[in-house]
């Protein structure tokens, strides 16, 4: 299946995106757009940078980078200005002060939107593997799907402790090629256009908060749109130290909780916020259990009780209005 999707990509791209009112000829490229949000990561955008001028050329298909800077510093835009000679592809600069990742993201989309049929996000704190964008387009053209997910590999800056690669909390799962999933992350996914005018922009609601990609590829699922998921297309996380901890793992936990409750809360349906609670409760009583039954073995079992429990109270608190925002610290690589 690999080969054929490697092929389909040399015939068309996206055919089901493909049109002709964008460049107003008959045979029209496809317009990809590569969205990168970038905040105080400069290392990391140099290392995004780098590796996307390694990713070849798609026939049929046209690919622009947007970067949109949540800085404002001149780093960034000295990052990008260096770098633009270097890439297969034109480079389009931004800035979105309004901090958040919401505010990013639709930022993105109103620059794509001018001309793109197709929109991929990936991170400033990853990196593609060599033919990632073919993979993620092959792929969409295969299944015609709305959104296409790939894998997001953590790569540890320094050494993990025992308890984390045993524990396997930075792993996400991974499936057959053309496996439909019911969500998707925005770290390594390509989206159609056509999305974005039937369900509307990211929440801004989740700017500092994160959960703002659970909440629009939930909207998405609850339209009738198709995610499909391609396990060749790869990235690489880079995660460092200050991201190996207990209270970072913890307090991701209990951010997961809140968002969860916030996106419950939004239907305004006391049905829909009851059964939250109730959920919350129950998955700290199951956390409280799993901590007492795990002391006697290994940390990382505890340490996965302890995520339900901060899960749970993270549910609770935001059915009561607490907001955390999880995404104000930044972790640099």
């Amino acid at each position: 299946m690999k080969g054929v999707m490697h092929n389909m990509i040399h015939a068309e791209c996206l055919s089901a995106t493909k049109s002709t009112h964008r460049l107003g000829r008959r045979e029209a490229l496809t317009q990809i757009a590569v969205c990168i949000p970038t905040y105080k990561r400069p290392e990391g955008l140099r290392r995004l940078l780098a590796a996307l001028a390694t990713q070849g050329p798609l026939p049929g298909c046209q690919i622009k980078i947007i970067i949109v800077d949540n800085e404002g510093s001149p780093q960034p835009k000295a990052i990008c200005d260096e770098f633009a000679p270097k890439l297969k592809y034109p480079l389009t600069y931004c800035c979105e002060l309004r901090r958040g990742l919401s505010h990013v993201r639709n930022k993105a989309v109103e620059i794509a939107a001018g001309f793109a049929d197709a929109l991929v996000f990936i991170d400033d704190d990853e990196v593609p593997s060599p033919g990632w964008l073919n993979h993620l387009l092959a792929c969409q053209q295969a299944y015609g799907a709305d959104v296409v997910a790939g894998p997001v590999i953590p790569h540890f800056v320094s050494e993990a402790p025992h308890w984390v690669s045993a524990g396997g909390f930075f792993e996400n799962n991974r499936y057959a090629t053309g496996t439909v999933l019911p969500r998707a992350g925005t770290g390594n996914v390509l989206v159609r256009m056509e999305v974005f005018d039937r369900i509307g922009l990211f929440d801004e609601r989740f700017a500092l908060t994160g959960g703002e990609d659970t909440d629009f590829f939930v909207r998405l699922r609850e339209s009738g749109g198709r995610i499909i998921w391609t396990d060749e297309a790869i990235v690489e996380e880079w995660v460092p130290a200050s991201r190996m901890t207990l209270t970072y793992i913890l307090k991701g936990a209990y951010r997961i909780g809140i968002t969860t409750a916030m996106r419950a809360c939004k239907s305004r349906s006391l049905g829909q916020t009851l059964s939250c609670v109730v959920r919350g409760a129950l998955r700290g009583v199951k956390g409280t259990w799993l901590l007492l039954a795990s002391l006697t073995r290994d940390r990382s079992e505890s340490v996965k009780a302890l995520q339900r429990v901060c899960n749970s109270a993270g549910i609770i608190a935001g059915v009561f209005g607490r907001r955390y925002e999880h995404y104000r610290t930044v972790h640099s690589v």
